[in-house]
């Protein structure tokens, strides 16, 4: 369902991007330019649609561009820093955001650690100016209503992204490492006051469920590989989810 109803069903049929003059050399050498255009530009809109394009020819690569990979993150920090967008630009910025998403659901069981914390980036309202900017105020409740945060983690919720992370967790073919487990639940711990929790809680005791059972099938020689700080780390983030999920269940 996804393919058919996200704008990325609508690609446009690019038989050869080295027309576009986008190879897998192009971000190397164009990565300053696009960078500076997202951190200044008023309007970065043929930036984001360049990458958008990109994107989608990477969601059939049998390849994926590494260097493309490790500079989307950057991508998304730059856009989330800014406040000072006019007009239509923060709805174009906000679309953008959710084209990411997507591609992060279809390659999620890649295993990249750059996907994975570009999604925690965009769960993250802390140091992003581009979500407290564009929000709408509650004036009864005296507090701010992040717009944008929210639509993208219904977004991402929507499109199933969260039971794709619970189906990469389970999935043993091949095993995801500790580290990997735990980028997957951080955006779990980033969305749990953003989401309805009739659709959450159940989310949350999934997880449990299968994190611990896949600590306790790791063999000796794969723990002896882990550090034991991501372990601790693990551990702690499922002591925030099951306590936020008992608050919740108690209301």
């Amino acid at each position: 369902s996804l393919a058919l109803h996200h704008p990325f069903s609508a690609i446009c049929k690019i038989q050869n991007f080295e027309d576009w003059g986008m190879n897998e050399d192009y971000f190397r050498k164009e990565n300053q330019t696009i960078e500076t255009a997202l951190k200044f530009e008023s309007d970065p809109t043929p930036q984001l649609q360049l990458i958008e394009n990109y994107l989608r020819s990477q969601v059939s690569a049998t390849t994926l561009d590494e260097y493309f990979i490790k500079s989307l993150p950057k991508y998304v920090q730059h856009l989330l820093k800014r406040s000072d967008y006019d007009d239509e630009i923060p709805a174009r910025v906000n679309s953008f955001l959710q084209s990411v998403l997507t591609f992060i659901i279809l390659k999620m069981n890649s295993d990249i650690p750059e996907l994975l914390e570009t999604l925690i980036r965009i769960f993250n309202p802390a140091h992003s100016p581009f979500y407290l900017k564009f929000s709408r105020e509650d004036r009864r409740e005296g507090h701010w209503e992040p717009f944008f945060l929210q639509q993208n983690i219904e977004y991402f919720a929507e499109h199933d992204g969260f039971q794709t992370i619970l189906n990469r967790i389970k999935n043993t073919e091949p095993k995801p490492n500790l580290l990997i487990v735990k980028l997957l639940i951080k955006p779990c711990v980033k969305a749990k006051e953003y989401l309805n929790p009739i659709f959450f809680i159940p989310i949350i005791e999934e997880l449990k469920e299968i994190v611990i059972s896949h600590v306790l099938n790791l063999t000796d020689d794969e723990l002896k590989n882990e550090e034991k700080s991501v372990l601790s780390d693990i551990s702690s983030q499922l002591e925030t989810l099951i306590r936020n999920n008992n608050a919740k269940a108690s209301e």
